[in-house]
């Protein structure tokens, strides 16, 4: 499976390709695509030319975003209660935090939370995750996703509010 939107960190652009020998997964890739509109000529012409950009583009970003991995990482590693992993290919991370409800928590964010004029959006867990009612308590409710795509003094900015929003919500 590959997607132009993460090789070449064109977020949105939904045009990707599956090969598999597995005759059910084909099945269900063949009805998801039917139940979907083609993608717009603009993406395929862009799609194009980023094939054409060749190997060296490769390096630059992964090391830009391995920054931006490491410096969301280390700022969400200094609040307390919050638990994570460093992811090793992802573009987000999922944070739990000592919060029991994220979606009320990144609603507080956008209406109530604000420092030094400026806040900042996560998005709640359980968009994520599959959830099954007869296991109970629906899973990633205390989680967020924090999607490190902004540049490293925006992302050290938004790590900043993070903490104080969490602060201020438990007090």
């Amino acid at each position: 499976m590959d997607s132009i939107s993460k090789r070449y960190s064109a977020c949105g652009a939904r045009i990707g390709c599956l090969a598999t020998r597995n005759k059910d997964v084909r099945a269900a890739a063949v009805r998801m695509a039917q139940g979907r509109l083609c993608p717009p000529v603009v993406e395929q012409t862009a799609a194009l030319a980023m094939t054409k950009l060749g190997p060296s583009i490769f390096s630059p970003m992964r090391d830009e975003y391995m920054r931006r991995r490491d410096i969301t990482f280390e700022g969400l590693q200094r609040i307390p209660g919050l638990i994570c992993e460093k992811p090793k290919g992802a573009f987000y991370i999922m944070a739990e935090l000592p919060i029991p409800d994220c979606e009320a928590f990144a609603r507080w964010l956008l209406t109530d939370f604000s420092h030094e004029g400026e806040t900042l959006m996560v998005a709640p867990g359980p968009g994520f995750y599959v959830q099954d009612e007869t296991l109970g308590m629906p899973k990633g409710l205390n989680q967020i996703r924090l999607a490190y795509v902004l540049e490293v003094p925006k992302l050290q900015r938004a790590m900043d509010l993070l903490a104080r929003a969490v602060d201020q919500y438990q007090g």
